[in-house]
């Protein structure tokens, strides 16, 4: 069932309202609120930084990540993140990005789009990001990514497209 937020507190008021007094119905109601929010996600859209503007055909880099329940790790692997995501618009053929988590904070997607391959194997390969994975690594119960090549015009992907991308092709980063 998809509820849209403001649809799931009129149902909640409406129930809380006509149950004041049950004790199993305010359990369920609160079960279903923490359901309802570890099932919804919180993201950026997508910032095409205008670079680049000759480039038809872009590199498509995606990550997900299931993150370990240790809030210190989590902390330590989103720190981590935040300077990479800091750094992208200084990185040579950098064109844009966006970024997904699950309102949890123990799921997270990236995407990030290239005018190359070339320029998104330099950036894996730097420094940045070598000492984030090397420093967040520990956080990663789980983790995936994918590339594609789209024509420009089509970047970003939808979160529905990247997640059957990291479905039919993923390359595993720790399991």
């Amino acid at each position: 069932m998809n509820l849209r937020l403001g649809q799931f507190v009129d149902i909640y008021h409406q129930l809380s309202s006509a149950h004041k007094k049950s004790s199993d119905m305010k359990l369920g109601l609160i079960i279903g609120i923490f359901l309802f929010l570890s099932s919804c996600y919180n993201g950026e859209p997508y910032h095409d930084n205008g670079k680049y503007p000759e480039v038809e055909m872009v590199a498509v880099a995606l990550t997900h990540a299931i993150l370990h329940d240790d809030p210190q790790l989590r902390s330590q692997f989103f720190e981590n993140g935040r300077n990479v995501k800091h750094s992208l618009k200084n990185q040579p053929g950098f064109i844009g990005q966006k970024l997904r988590r699950r309102t949890t904070g123990k799921e997270v997607w990236t995407m990030t789009v290239w005018t190359s391959e070339e320029a998104l194997d330099k950036f894996v390969r730097g420094d940045l990001h070598q000492t984030a994975i090397r420093n967040g690594l520990a956080a990663v119960k789980y983790g995936e990514f994918a590339r594609t090549t789209i024509p420009r015009s089509e970047a970003p992907l939808s979160w529905k497209k990247a997640n059957k991308l990291l479905k039919e092709s993923p390359r595993k980063i720790y399991n």
